[in-house]
């Protein structure tokens, strides 16, 4: 038997890891949404602690109306919760007859709510998923992927459009179609390779998707139009990433408003609405020669964190931008140990194995950030599904290092737009050796793949993981800056980078 709390816990949810949906009467999440109702009462805890609750109306409309993020969670004796939230939560009366057959409270602390203009309706529930139960309490979102996925885009949307200011950002449009194709195509084309009309028309595909289904890193896309009292004034683009972090741009503004102090402005207005969708950092790149954008990005209190070489174009460098949305907190769940044992072959991944999905989903989680099996079997039957030849952007693949039948070593090969490679290199061995054998195999086959495209070698390898940073560093990986915290609240990144023909010549 459990035994009874005499004492208050204050538990904090374990951020981007799971969210639920939480059954609850119209006139309770009224006054959530509202701002008026800072905790929510309930008898039975989530064993994973959500940071992000949606709320289902049970009466009524029957509906998903929108979210809240938690700060913390209160556990312990009725009593000693009641002189904790008091009349913030419920009145006393209604507080003392909730709990009147219970041992423990719980009392969920509200950090920010948004309201929904355009509520889930069960009906479209229903259509995402069929099987889908009204919840007696709660359910765990992660059971319901079709759902998952529409409403985190639901509440990346809502949240950033929220109206702050004389600065708002709104919903992209049918008719912005033209305009955005046209603002990409003069202002980006001659900082990025492979833009332009395509790039525009990719962007405007995926804003109209609940996912990116290519994506490693990569959930969603938004485009957001910006107005300045009212009136267009150009465009901003939300990449949201594994992990809670969200990347901005391309941000265009039209020449009426540009060097007005509009994008510190626009800054505010996404630090908000980033907020208040439970995102834990913004981040941006911005060419190195941009004076005006690096300026106000200075202003707005980004730190610079890379410098990033011929990154997205052979003619200049870039600079990376980023600013922590939340205080990091908690630890990792699982210690950042390995054995030490050599790989004895490398293969590239042509099939799918039962082990090399298992071994993906579970070090990415450790490594990165949360992965469920069927993220993981996509990516690897991406990359065992390339050709030569193939269209390289947003193509991968694999190669794997074995002793024996053990999986020791995997690295992804990502193809990124411009050229460059992104390593993403998983191993449960630190022999670093080992390593540096997987990674100067695996640009030797890149390059002989595709021997026009790859124009840079790059990788994010956590600073606490000295093996794989020493493997980096023998096969001649240069460190172009430092990653605060990404993809997690544990871990700090580098950033390696090698220009493909500084590899072509060890071939």
């Amino acid at each position: 038997m459990r035994k009874r709390l005499n004492f208050l816990q204050f538990r904090e949810p374990v951020r981007n890891a799971c969210d639920i949906v939480l059954s609850i009467q119209r006139r309770h999440s009224s006054r959530i949404l509202e701002g008026s109702k800072k905790y929510e009462l309930r008898r039975v805890l989530p064993q994973n602690l959500p940071s992000r609750v949606f709320l289902y109306e049970t009466n009524g409309e029957r509906r998903i109306s929108g979210h809240f993020t938690v700060h913390q969670i209160v556990i312990g004796p009725p009593e000693l919760v009641w002189e904790h939230t008091g009349t913030r939560a419920t009145t006393r009366e209604r507080f003392f007859e909730y709990f009147k057959d219970s041992e423990t409270a719980i009392a969920y602390e509200i950090a920010t709510a948004v309201e929904y203009e355009q509520p889930m309706s069960l009906d479209e529930i229903s259509r995402l998923e069929p099987s889908f139960d009204v919840p007696q309490t709660f359910l765990y979102l992660d059971k319901f992927p079709s759902l998952k996925a529409a409403l985190h885009k639901r509440c990346l949307e809502e949240s950033s459009s929220l109206a702050r200011g004389k600065v708002a950002l709104q919903s992209f449009r049918d008719r912005d179609i033209a305009r955005f194709t046209a603002l990409v195509t003069r202002h980006i084309t001659h900082s990025y390779l492979e833009t332009g009309p395509k790039y525009a028309q990719a962007l405007i595909r995926m804003n109209t998707l609940d996912e990116d289904p290519d994506g490693i890193f990569t959930i969603r896309k938004l485009i957001k139009r910006i107005l300045v009292s009212g009136e267009f004034a150009g465009f901003t683009v939300l990449t949201e990433k594994i992990g809670g972090s969200v990347k901005t741009g391309p941000t265009m503004l039209i020449p009426k408003y540009r060097d007005k102090g509009i994008g510190q402005q626009v800054r505010v207005a996404l630090h908000e609405g980033l907020i208040r969708a439970g995102q834990r950092k913004i981040y941006c790149t911005v060419p190195a020669n941009n004076v005006g954008a690096i300026t106000y990005l200075l202003k707005s209190g980004y730190a610079i964190e890379g410098f990033l070489e011929r990154h997205y174009h052979g003619d200049h460098d870039e600079l990376v931008f980023g600013m922590m949305l939340e205080e990091p907190h908690g630890e990792p769940t699982e210690a950042f140990t390995r054995s030490s044992r050599k790989t004895k072959t490398v293969t590239r991944l042509k099939s799918i194995s039962s082990s090399a999905v298992t071994f993906t989903q579970r070090i990415f989680s450790r490594d990165f950030a949360p992965v469920d099996s069927v993220w993981t079997r996509r990516q690897l039957e991406i990359a065992a599904g390339f050709k030569k030849g193939a269209r390289a952007f947003k193509s991968r693949l694999a190669y794997v290092a074995n002793i024996g039948k053990v999986i020791l070593a995997i690295v992804l090969c990502v193809f990124k737009r411009g050229g460059s490679v992104k390593l993403v290199l998983l191993s449960e061995t630190e022999n670093h050796q080992s390593l540096t054998a997987l990674i100067r195999f695996a640009e030797k086959s890149v390059l002989k793949l595709l021997p026009r495209r790859a124009r840079k070698f790059y990788a994010h390898v956590p600073l606490i993981d000295s093996a794989t940073v020493a493997a980096f560093v023998h096969s001649d990986y240069s460190a172009e800056g430092i990653l605060q915290k990404p993809y997690n609240d544990f871990y700090d990144y580098i950033v390696f980078a090698k220009p493909a023909q500084d590899a072509k010549e060890k071939v």
